[in-house]
């Protein structure tokens, strides 16, 4: 698997998001990371029906839920929802306290939401929309 065209949105100081895609066994499309602290804590992989799904990698394990909406488009959106609404229960599940207790400022963390979801979606239409 390799990422291409990685493209890193600064949130505030150890805290990140790296936007790329990618294409393996898997799928292929847009994927976004966070990272806290260094951590590749959250994976949305944005692959399509069937295919979309992210990680939560929480110390040894890589918890995997897949996306019940189909397109790509849909599980980007989704995406931007899961990190809008749900950051501070993700952040409370780790087993790492390094991500557990990282404050995040809220606003500088949503401001930056648009710019994934923008990202992810240049990513689809300029490489993978034709393919599905």
């Amino acid at each position: 698997m390799v990422r291409k065209d990685i493209y890193k949105i600064d949130i505030q100081d150890g805290l990140y998001f790296l936007v790329f895609h990618k294409t393996f066994n898997g799928g292929f499309g847009s994927a976004v990371s966070l990272y806290v602290n260094e951590y590749e804590y959250l994976k949305f992989d944005c692959f399509g029906e069937n295919e979309g799904h992210y990680h939560i990698y929480n110390g040894m394990t890589n918890d995997i839920i897949y996306f019940i909406e189909k397109t790509c488009e849909e599980q980007i959106t989704r995406t931007s929802y899961e990190l809008i609404n749900n950051i501070d229960t993700y952040l409370n599940k780790s087993e790492n306290v390094d991500i557990k207790n990282f404050k995040i400022n809220h606003k500088d963390f949503i401001d930056k939401i648009d710019d994934v979801k923008n990202k992810m979606l240049e990513y689809e239409y300029n490489f993978y929309s034709t393919l599905r």
